[in-house]
């Protein structure tokens, strides 16, 4: 997976791994680093993200505690042997961030009250553009919420910044119908 071109992307190294698919480091010719899901279609249970969920998805992913989406594509890699099927989606690349559920983990996470606030603030604030748009996240747990440390020239008033991230479970909103599950928005706040 490492050695093939991605369109335009040449990836550097497997960042996660999931039941749908992988998330590499990819540089693109500037060389720009991104964040590059790659599932292959066979594991959706239904048709990737249709056209209109694209759109909505790339208007709500402009919010800083949203991982920025860029684009979807289509492609085929040589996986054992095989030529196979993907969906990619691209994203930023969040540099020194490390998964929420690792955080905890770190001696030097010191977080005060504030700092507690903040981050459930920016975790509900980005939910809240999602569901804005008609879009549920659909997989939230502690390793798909980034947390990175705020440099003092950011100019931004809180120390660390939540952003979700791993998109690939999102779903539209239907009319009437409660979210539900152990890994719905609502549920993991």
């Amino acid at each position: 997976l490492l050695k093939q071109q991605i369109d335009e992307y040449k990836p550097e190294k497997i960042i996660g791994r999931g039941f749908y698919g992988w998330t590499l480091k990819v540089t693109d010719k500037v060389p720009q680093p991104f964040a590059i899901k790659v599932v292959p279609i066979h594991r959706y249970p239904k048709e990737p993200l249709n056209e209109n969920e694209v759109q909505a998805f790339a208007k709500c992913s402009h919010h800083r505690n949203l991982v920025r989406f860029w684009r979807p594509l289509k492609t085929h890699l040589n996986l054992l042997a095989k030529k196979v099927d993907v969906f990619c989606m691209v994203f930023d690349y969040i540099e020194n961030a490390v998964p929420l559920r690792e955080i905890f983990l770190k001696d030097d996470f010191r977080p005060t009250k504030v700092d507690v606030v903040n981050l459930l603030s920016g975790i509900a604030s980005g939910l809240d553009r999602m569901h804005s748009k008609g879009l549920w996240h659909d997989d939230l747990h502690d390793d798909n919420v980034l947390i990175r440390k705020v440099e003092p020239d950011e100019n931004l008033p809180e120390r660390y910044e939540a952003k979700i991230i791993d998109f690939g479970s999102t779903k539209q909103q239907a009319s009437g119908e409660p979210e539900h599950g152990e890994r719905s928005d609502y549920e993991y706040l």
